[in-house]
């Protein structure tokens, strides 16, 4: 992707990455204790986790249930790893650098992981980008900011003080899709949430997943930029 903007405080909370394994995969309980082993010096620290796990996202058929997920994170708890029975996920939080520098990270732990537990094929994948946008005035016209804002029509009062709003768009004739998100946050914060997600099984597998991934970033950063305004630009002072 070309003409990329760079900004100095860009408003990216957290990037996550997820991964589905063929759930005819083998499994055993050593497995996470051996992928620690090669990425320990990097990620030292270890943790469990009971995670609510939706599956089948945006289909009729989710369903939510609980994963006991084992973790391993850098000494500055910013960069985390998260393992379970077929289920790889890779999270980075603020501060966030740049697009190369995740992928990196993406790439070493896929890596191992795939040598370790030796997994069938990849079922499901998702880049999932959050972020935060931080206003600091009490009333805030959000179309001054925001292409993607909520709408009251007719005779609807135009002020508003909480909202959530969502559209998904497909991309690869409905290979893949785009969700975002938008909701108001703490104080006057907005999270506006992006997530790109494979939308038939056959779409990644182990040979263009990062062809896959790198195309997932793209039009996540395009569409983003597509949300926003010039005069919230600004604020995150392009260099």
């Amino acid at each position: 992707m070309e003409n990329k903007r760079h900004y100095q405080n860009p408003p990216v909370r957290e990037v996550i990455c997820e991964f589905r394994f063929d759930e005819k995969s083998e499994w055993d309980a050593t497995i996470p204790g051996l992928i620690y082993d090669e990425l320990k010096e990097a990620y030292p620290l270890k943790k469990r986790s009971n995670e609510v796990e939706i599956t089948n996202e945006g289909s009729t058929s989710r369903s939510v249930q609980m994963s006991d997920r084992i973790q391993f994170f850098n000494e500055q708890e910013n960069a985390a790893i998260q393992i379970a029975p077929n289920l790889l996920v890779i999270n980075l939080l603020a501060p966030y650098t740049n697009w190369d520098n995740y992928l990196g990270m993406i790439e070493r732990v896929f890596t191992t992981y795939k040598k370790i537990a030796n997994p069938l094929d990849i079922v499901h994948s998702k880049l999932h980008y959050i972020n935060e946008i931080k206003f600091t005035q009490d009333v805030v016209e959000l179309d001054k900011y925001l292409n993607f804002v909520p709408f009251l029509g007719g005779n609807l009062p135009g002020d508003y003080s909480s909202f959530i709003l969502g559209v998904k768009i497909p991309y690869e004739e409905e290979k893949d899709y785009l969700r975002i998100q938008m909701q108001n946050g703490k104080s006057h914060n907005l999270i506006l949430d992006l997530a790109y997600t494979n939308n038939q099984i056959e779409t990644v597998n182990f040979e263009n997943m990062f062809v896959w991934l790198n195309k997932a970033h793209d039009n996540i950063i395009e569409t983003f930029e597509n949300c926003i305004k010039d005069d919230l630009r600004k604020t995150f002072v392009e260099v």
